[in-house]
């Protein structure tokens, strides 16, 4: 029985830890705050935002997944605020995914966007992947303040390996 018991538990941790977040907030560098939120409205969905310092996104040590976000099993659609650097280019990329039926037809869309920006000290942020019924998909990230887009947000083609391929 106690074999069965550390099984299960196993396994809980394991499914449980999938879904945390293994980048590392700064504590001490100045800072800009970062809400990311999820927008698709299907059923099922979700959004994955990976965090890096370069665009060919590479895993630095201290860089990595800020969320994931959606509607479905084992998915929170709430937003998630966290801690960014401020004062540099931060490489963000958006991988998301919605499942649903559109004029009677079922569709499927996946999408991945790179985007760039340099957060300032002290602001505060909302990033958001949108995408449409064409399946056509794009990153907004707003400047709370003004609520206009980050001044220094720059989008980019999204090379292959920046794609998680073992999302879908």
């Amino acid at each position: 029985m106690n074999v069965l018991r550390t099984i299960a538990v196993a396994c809980c941790t394991l499914a449980l830890t999938a879904c945390v977040t293994n980048y590392r907030q700064p504590l001490h560098e100045s800072s800009a705050s970062l809400t990311l939120e999820h927008k698709n409205a299907t059923h099922p969905s979700d959004t994955r935002i990976t965090a890096f310092n370069n665009s060919r996104c590479i895993r630095d040590r201290g860089y990595g997944r800020l969320a994931k976000l959606g509607r479905g099993p084992l998915v929170s659609s709430d937003p998630v605020t966290t801690q960014v650097l401020a004062d540099e280019t931060l490489y963000l990329v958006f991988q998301g995914y919605s499942k649903g039926y559109n004029k009677g037809d079922y569709t499927l869309h996946s999408c991945v966007n790179l985007v760039s920006f340099e957060p300032q000290e002290k602001a505060s942020y909302t990033a958001y992947q949108e995408i449409s019924i064409s399946g056509s998909c794009k990153v907004i990230i707003k400047d709370k303040a003004t609520n206009k887009t980050a001044e220094s947000f720059k989008s980019y083609d999204t090379p292959d390996y920046c794609v998680d391929k073992h999302l879908y």
